[in-house]
């Protein structure tokens, strides 16, 4: 055994040792963060997180009562009113859904063919379906319809003016790539007629949603 002042001294020892080890000015244990790291996590969060809150928002409404209505089908559908304590969740679940469905099917027609990805649309909306009937069963219907108007206003309140443009850019771009193909590669002009059309309501959507936020933000 060592004497007690030994021990002291070494245990004294020690403990400068990992103090200097564990300062914030240390090197060896200094976090190196990536070029850009903050930068790249704002960018993420400001446009692609934006993006889908903006698809969401396109599927409630608030009526003249201050209830939160629910569309599950759009337009196309009626509507649900949601309790306090469920408006959330369902915001929520609708974010996943679309965060899931949009970024599989793009990849898919990338790897894939582009049919493989019109052909997962009806397997989505069976399952969404299915979902929809489950978690409104017992809830009040809405006697309010959603507009083509509701929806652009709700979502374009939710998105960012930057979010807004960046995607009437993308969508300018895959217009012209269409036409690029079309003109090039005549074979292929269905792939060009869906980009074109597709992109094309797109973008027309998206110009109709920075003319409304802007009278939004006046």
């Amino acid at each position: 055994m060592f004497p007690r002042s030994l021990r002291s001294r070494g245990n004294a020892a020690l403990s400068r040792s990992a103090s200097r080890r564990c300062a914030p000015g240390n090197q060896a244990l200094k976090i190196v963060r990536p070029p850009g790291g903050r930068l790249s996590a704002a960018l993420y969060a400001r446009f692609y997180m934006g993006y889908f809150d903006g698809l969401t928002a396109s599927s409630f409404k608030t009526d003249e009562k201050g209830n939160t209505v629910f569309y599950p089908w759009g337009i196309f559908g009626k509507g649900y009113i949601l309790p306090e304590d469920r408006k959330n969740s369902f915001r929520q679940a609708i974010k996943r859904h679309m965060m899931i469905f949009v970024p599989l099917a793009i990849l898919c027609s990338i790897i894939f063919k582009i049919w493989i990805a019109f052909l997962m649309i009806p397997l989505y909306f069976f399952g969404y379906g299915i979902w929809v009937n489950r978690q409104t069963s017992g809830l009040e219907v809405s006697s309010g319809k959603l507009t083509l108007s509701d929806a652009r206003a709700s979502s374009a309140r939710s998105h960012n003016m930057a979010t807004l443009w960046l995607l009437e850019i993308c969508s300018l771009l895959f217009i012209f790539a269409g036409l690029f193909i079309l003109i090039s590669s005549p074979q292929n002009w269905f792939v060009a007629a869906i980009s074109i059309l597709f992109f094309g309501f797109g973008a027309i959507v998206f110009w109709k949603m920075i003319k409304t936020k802007r009278e939004q933000d006046t």
